[in-house]
């Protein structure tokens, strides 16, 4: 189904009939709101500022958003403030309004444990409990809710892309082999756990405006601004709904013009915004390590089919079973289609193979 996105002008808490037009490092034209100021809910809140297929996002959405983007970046609370980022805000809500949607059409969805997961983690991070967390949210009249309502987008799209992805990979012995190899070319270097924020660039009329906002980004990085939740609201690489974060990487694995800048760096620095051919980026050294590597580090995930004991006709059928198994199974999933709904099986992630028995 075709996906409708609608948007409406979004109106200040005083009374203004004006449009104003704001200034942002988006590539977006053609459209003006104007940024809503915080307060706690009322029925002027419920004023659509778009719809999105069925759903809609309400001027109380986009106020606690914007609410909460000032925060992560450690930026003044001000109109001013608030009129630079609402219409990236307002498109990144309409972004997850797309992904949950997406998730949803494949039954998709994030639990409320897994959502409180991400809540508690953010706390322990700012050394906050959770009704610590959510008092400070309050206090500047912001509804921790709107927070559970991002990180339940991120984490439904995150498993909608792992699904699509875990169905089309396949992992032959060639491919196994070269990663023996790699593993061994690599032993002894050093790695540098990278995240990254990318401002992509699509229309080159636009670079000045999109210079300004990237720098002033960066400012408030400097600042101590942080980088996971500014990632989240404001990169669109791939990686922006995990933070930004692009793992251990060594030499060889970036862009020597991006690797260069990295280099320098010491664990907890950022660099310069980076122009590319992409737009730009910035990246933190969140670590630094060297250590061999080694077989028995390598990650595995594990699933584990459980059949039934059998005799006779139905121990052969067993035995077909198994073998078609064998033939079927594709990135540790299974497909989700008959006889396979009828087994027991149960998943095990993020083994090292030094754990796995000598037999698997």
């Amino acid at each position: 189904m075709e996906n409708k996105v609608e948007e409406k002008p979004v109106f200040i808490h005083q009374s203004l009939s004006t449009l104003l037009k704001i200034a942002t490092f988006f590539t977006i034209v053609g459209f003006a709101l104007l940024a809503v100021m915080p307060r706690l809910t009322s029925a002027l809140d419920l004023g659509i500022v778009a719809t999105v297929n069925e759903d809609i996002i309400t001027q109380f959405d986009l106020s606690n958003r914007i609410g909460l983007t000032l925060i992560s970046t450690r930026t003044e609370d001000t109109l001013e403030n608030r009129q630079k980022v609402a219409m990236a805000v307002l498109r990144n809500l309409i972004d997850e309004r797309l992904m949950l949607a997406t998730a949803k059409n494949e039954n998709i969805t994030a639990t409320e444990s897994e959502v409180n997961g991400e809540l508690r983690a953010l706390s322990q991070r700012n050394k906050l409990s959770l009704d610590e967390m959510a008092a400070f949210f309050a206090q500047r009249n912001i509804d921790i809710m709107a927070l559970a309502d991002q990180f339940r987008a991120q984490i439904a799209w995150r498993k909608f892309v792992k699904r699509k992805l875990s169905r089309q990979i396949q992992v032959s012995d060639t491919e196994i082999t070269s990663e023996r190899q790699r593993l061994a070319r690599i032993q002894d270097k050093t790695q540098r756990r990278i995240f990254e924020i990318l401002i992509p660039l699509e229309n080159p009329e636009q670079e000045p405006q999109i210079r300004q906002g990237v720098n002033r980004l960066h400012q408030q990085l400097l600042a101590g601004a942080d980088f996971v939740a500014v990632a989240r609201d404001f990169s669109k690489s791939h990686n922006a709904s995990q933070g930004g974060d692009m793992g251990w990487l060594y030499e060889g694995q970036m862009r020597a013009q991006l690797w260069s800048a990295i280099l320098p760096l010491k664990k907890g620095e950022i660099t310069a915004p980076i122009r590319s051919l992409r737009g730009f980026h910035i990246f933190k050294v969140a670590g630094i390590r060297a250590q061999k590597s080694d077989e028995s580090d390598i990650k595995v995930t594990w699933l584990q089919v459980t059949l039934p004991e059998q005799a006779g006709d139905e121990a052969k059928s067993r035995a077909d079973l198994v073998r078609q198994i064998r033939t079927d199974f594709n990135a540790c999933a299974l497909p989700n289609s008959e006889p396979y709904t009828k087994l027991t099986t149960r998943q095990y992630q993020n083994l090292t193979m030094g754990e796995l028995s000598p037999l698997i």
